[in-house]
């Protein structure tokens, strides 16, 4: 059973890890998905890197 304060604190450091290594994830969103994915993922990702 999580609370609110657990989730949160989780997806704050998995966006961390993204911010961190960036690059690996980029490269994972590229290899898992199709380009349009990929590239919402990377949009996605670049948006949490400037909440940093």
């Amino acid at each position: 059973a999580y609370n609110s304060a657990d989730i949160s604190i989780t997806k704050k450091s998995l966006f961390f890890i993204f911010y961190k290594y960036n690059l690996i994830a980029y490269y994972k969103a590229l290899l898992e998905a199709d380009a349009e994915t990929a590239d919402k993922r990377i949009k996605k990702i670049k948006k949490v890197q400037k909440k940093f």
